[in-house]
């Protein structure tokens, strides 16, 4: 959602940079007005939710990491399994702990090429030779 208010704000404010220099009627004065409003306020509405969903993020983690979660009600599972369901044990073999670690470096793999993809795209678009 952010995403995309970040994205319209960006297509608005350069339909409207774009035509800002043409001659135009009054309609299309107030046409360019509301239509600069309306990217400003994607924009500010668009960051202000960022902000507040990484402040989100990082406090959760700052409460994982203080063991505020770590009590008996949210270490269970007690009103979606029952009592006598609520606990398990997870046995961890070599096995288990191989297929992890691949899917560790594939997931790892998979993030870097991505990154790489876009920097190579980027460069592309931006007309310079890729590092």
């Amino acid at each position: 959602m952010i995403w995309a208010m970040l994205v319209m704000s960006s297509i608005i404010s350069h339909y409207t940079s774009s035509y800002s220099d043409r001659p135009s009627g009054p309609f299309s004065s107030i046409m360019m007005r509301l239509a600069k409003g309306l990217s400003n306020l994607l924009r500010w509405g668009g960051k202000s939710l960022a902000i507040i969903n990484a402040i989100w993020i990082i406090a959760g983690g700052m409460l994982q990491f203080t063991s505020i979660y770590d009590n008996c009600y949210c270490n269970s599972s007690v009103l979606g399994k029952g009592v006598h369901a609520a606990y398990y044990l997870v046995i961890t073999n070599d096995l288990n702990l191989g297929q992890i670690k691949a899917a560790w470096f594939g997931a790892l793999a998979l993030g870097c090429s991505t990154s790489l993809g876009f920097i190579f795209y980027m460069s592309l678009v931006s007309d310079l030779v890729p590092m």
